[in-house]
């Protein structure tokens, strides 16, 4: 008896400290719970003002630069000892050596166009051997060829924008923690890369594709073969994978909701698996197609960019390695910089053909191993003034 109410007792003394255990952990979690939910809270009235006043891309109608039609640049090449001035479209070499090499502050109206007719930036070699001036898109922003590629690049004015997703948003994940970013100009391509443009660079057929065509995004190509290796896509033509904020800033392209189109989105805007809709309260019917296929790259309308297919069609790699908390650092601040760790996952943006709905918003984000192919995630380059990383 006495040996059974020792037992008794040292089972009711463990019963007593796991439930204290417990009881303490739950006052953990919970307190974390709260803490989060108030910082989430707090950013989000912080954020009320700059997203009162954000303004949407306007219309071409509204956009016109003061005193001139045709931007002009002004290049100082660096390790040269000439001066090159022109139009954006033809730049002209003169002989005068280089005496000023500092950058002028560009400025740009509330629609983000330039204001100067002329400001200065600094290249790596000749501008106009790089691209060739096509004149503005639709939307009003000034579009450039690549020339050894064929690529078209759409020139984005930069400036500050809010990242990431407000905790209501429906499909708000907590590593899209919402913070303001800052933004140089860049150029972005206007669409993904199609297997034509991959397979007249890299000198090999694209493997892997689901439906063959040369306007079809390239798809099973890594992060690596893409950018990383030294003999890659991006590597051979000098230029680079877009930062995780420059992706998000262009596709955003001045919007504030969970896609650019606005609240929800439908088949004829985005290429995504429509089982999952993302409002289930829409009123739209979607055919029961599901997982189809990659579509042509310029199929569907572009954003108040001019961009095509940020939202759905495939997966658009970024030089970022994915970090969850991220967004929470001072470093997050700055968009030009692209974050990196050893041995990390690489991040993939836009959703695809093959994603629900809520996986295409403009926040949404996810990410892949460098060294991994699929069928539904493709890229777009883009070309970084020197100055900004």
């Amino acid at each position: 008896m006495a040996q059974a109410a020792r037992r008794i007792q040292f089972s009711l003394a463990c019963i007593l400290l796991a439930i204290s255990f417990f009881s303490g952990l739950w006052v953990v979690l919970n307190d974390e719970k709260k803490e989060s939910l108030e910082e989430d809270n707090q950013t989000e009235k912080e954020n009320n003002e700059l997203i009162k006043n954000e303004v949407e891309v306007p219309q071409q109608d509204q956009l016109v630069l003061e005193d001139s039609k045709q931007i002009d640049i002004e290049l100082t090449i660096e390790k040269s000892s000439f001066e090159y001035e022109g139009s954006i479209d033809e730049i002209e070499e003169t002989n005068n050596e280089s005496k000023d090499s500092e950058i002028e502050t560009i400025g740009y109206d509330k629609f983000g166009k330039i204001l100067s007719p002329k400001y200065r930036i600094r290249v790596k070699g000749r501008f106009e051997d790089l691209f060739k001036g096509l004149g503005q898109n639709e939307q009003g922003y000034e579009e450039f060829e690549h020339l050894q590629s064929g690529i078209i690049f759409v020139h984005l004015p930069g400036g500050e924008f809010l990242m990431g997703s407000p905790p209501k948003e429906k499909g708000h994940l907590w590593h899209e923690y919402q913070h303001k970013v800052t933004i140089s100009p860049f150029l972005i391509a206007k669409y993904e890369v199609s297997v034509g443009h991959w397979e007249a660079v890299m000198g090999k057929q694209a493997r892997g594709t689901v439906i063959k065509g040369a306007n079809l995004p390239v798809t099973d190509v890594s992060w690596e073969k893409c950018f990383g290796a030294e003999d890659s896509f991006c590597q051979k033509l000098g230029l680079q994978l877009p930062t995780e904020a420059q992706w998000e800033y262009a596709c955003r392209a001045g919007t504030t909701t969970p896609f650019f189109f606005g609240e929800d989105l439908t088949e004829d805007q985005v290429n995504f698996n429509n089982r999952y809709p993302y409002k289930v309260e829409s009123p739209v019917i979607y055919p029961k197609r599901g997982w189809k296929s990659n579509i042509p790259v310029h199929t569907l309308l572009p954003n108040g960019f001019g961009l095509h297919h940020m939202h759905g069609n495939v997966f658009e790699w970024c030089e970022d390695v994915y970090n969850n908390n991220y967004y929470r650092s001072e470093a997050a601040k700055n968009g030009d910089l692209a974050h990196f760790e050893e041995n990390g996952s690489r991040i993939i943006r836009g959703g695809s053909w093959r994603s629900a709905a809520a996986l295409c918003r403009s926040a949404s984000r996810d990410w892949y191993s460098s060294k991994d192919e699929s069928s539904d995630i493709g890229f777009r380059p883009v070309w970084v003034f020197p100055d900004s990383n």
